[in-house]
């Protein structure tokens, strides 16, 4: 039997129990999800004895929103996900299963994976971090900050970068009236007009990422990229803003060395 768990930070009277929808006879390869309960709710984990190379779709049948949650503790951690995906009211998403991790999957070869964060002000943190994994062999296509409503906290400040360097990508970014109004976008393809919140990672000469274990837009090695915002007397709900990362996994191919 399929199962969706709620993660233990989604409301106590659903914590643990099964969005599963009862009213679908449960097919192989398929987990349909319907919550029409409450706004948002958060799925733990998927648990259906997935092996390696097993390939499921989610369908969320409901009228409201899911995310599901990246490393949340409600949940095995075999049965967890890559990192966290957002399944809209009436949305579907592909997922591959790595060994160890749920993941967004592509059906065509070295098609493009887009996984995005939504950053979302209240009233009371001031810290807010999002993190999106790279697979190691990945060519990364952009990164990219989206500015969707202004923030309203005495202060709001982005940085965005790696385990190598937690703002090599963006950093100091003003999320108020400044450096971000909405609608703007910060890229990692746009060279020259980053504004001066270009990370060491981000050069005019061309430079577009890290120079060791990954190397410019391609992640050898893997990485997280990961979006981190420091807010100063938190008292609003009305920021948010989206940290979008596109890559594709290409076919490798050697190249041919001739002559002498």
């Amino acid at each position: 039997m399929s199962t969706a768990t709620m993660s233990s930070a989604s409301a106590s009277a659903w914590s643990g129990k099964s969005l599963v929808d009862p009213t679908i006879t449960e097919r192989n390869g398929l987990i349909i999800l319907n919550n029409n309960l409450v706004a948002q709710h958060t799925v733990a984990g998927l648990n259906d004895d997935q092996q390696a190379g097993d390939i499921t779709d989610v369908i969320n049948r409901g009228t409201q929103d899911l995310l599901l949650a990246a490393e949340d503790t409600a949940a095995a951690a075999k049965d967890r996900f890559a990192t966290a995906i957002f399944l809209p009211a009436g949305g579907k998403i592909r997922l591959y299963y790595n060994g160890t991790r749920w993941e967004p999957f592509s059906d065509n070869a070295a098609g493009v994976i887009t996984k995005a964060v939504l950053f979302t002000e209240n009233a009371t943190n001031t810290v807010h971090t999002g993190s999106i994994v790279v697979p190691p062999g990945a060519i990364i296509h952009d990164i990219e900050v989206i500015a969707k409503a202004l923030w309203a906290a005495a202060t709001a400040s982005l940085k965005v970068g790696d385990v190598a360097d937690d703002d090599g990508y963006f950093i100091g970014v003003n999320l108020k009236a400044t450096d971000l109004l909405v609608g703007e976008v910060l890229r990692l393809s746009d060279a020259g007009a980053w504004g001066g919140k270009e990370g060491a990672y981000l050069t005019s000469a061309g430079r577009r990422g890290p120079t060791s274990s990954n190397f410019g837009t391609y992640s050898e090695a893997g990485q997280t990229i990961t979006g981190v915002i420091a807010v100063g007397t938190p008292g609003s709900t009305q920021g948010r803003t989206i940290l979008r990362v596109s890559y594709s996994v290409p076919q490798p191919a050697a190249a041919v060395p001739t002559g002498p």
